[in-house]
């Protein structure tokens, strides 16, 4: 009856020293996350707005601060169904910002990546859906309540090791200090990691391709 119990006591001692080692990694990341945040004043912005309907993705620059590009308000009137902001400092890419619509307009779709020194380490993901409901104050028009599913995904070594997960609904009349509140009080979920989920960093990968193939950054070191 030894051997048993001997071998649930080491393999429950080797769970939590996982798991400790998983919240020390967890940590980290958030460091370098916050760390990023608080640097973005520095950085140096590329903004890049997608114009729909094009085969192959047509890209356009609407602004660059080191070339003092700034096309924003020319193209605000512009019809685009992506846009992409890219941070970096000294010649590293640290944040790619996206955000788009899908096809039919019902879903739009917020990620953030964030790089160290190349590797993507966290990216964070807003989904919106959106879904018509009965107003109980009128019997002819109907408003849009949007689902909202918030992620992230933490890596190591571009290995997904913590997915967490939250979910709220907001109203089209909630400001932003609400959908914050609403946010800030939703329960977070750990997704379980099942075998080959690497969260979003396909994508950001594509992106930074996508980027350097077609010109679009010209960066050392990354």
């Amino acid at each position: 009856m030894k051997k048993p119990f001997l071998s649930f006591i080491l393999i429950m001692a080797s769970n939590i020293c996982l798991s400790q080692s998983v919240e020390s990694d967890i940590q980290e990341i958030r460091t370098k996350y916050q760390n990023i945040e608080d640097s973005l004043i520095h950085a140096t912005r590329i903004i890049l707005k997608r114009l729909p309907n094009t085969h192959p993705q047509l890209w356009v620059l609407s602004f660059h601060d080191t070339f003092k590009i700034d096309f924003l308000d020319c193209a605000k009137n512009h019809k685009e169904d992506a846009v992409l902001i890219v941070y970096y400092w000294n010649n590293k890419i640290k944040k790619l910002a996206y955000s788009g619509k899908a096809i039919d307009n019902s879903n739009f779709r917020e990620v953030f990546f964030y790089f160290d020194n190349g590797p993507e380490f966290f990216d964070g993901e807003v989904f919106f859906s959106n879904t018509k409901f009965q107003d109980n104050d009128s019997s002819i028009e109907n408003d849009c309540l949007s689902t909202i599913t918030e992620s992230r995904y933490y890596y190591k070594h571009s290995k997904l090791i913590k997915h967490l997960e939250k979910n709220f609904s907001i109203h089209p009349n909630d400001n932003k200090d609400e959908i914050k509140r609403k946010s800030e009080n939703a329960p977070n979920q750990e997704i379980d990691i099942v075998e080959g989920d690497m969260g979003n960093i396909k994508d950001g990968h594509e992106i930074i391709q996508f980027l350097f193939s077609n010109g679009y950054l010209n960066l050392d070191g990354y």
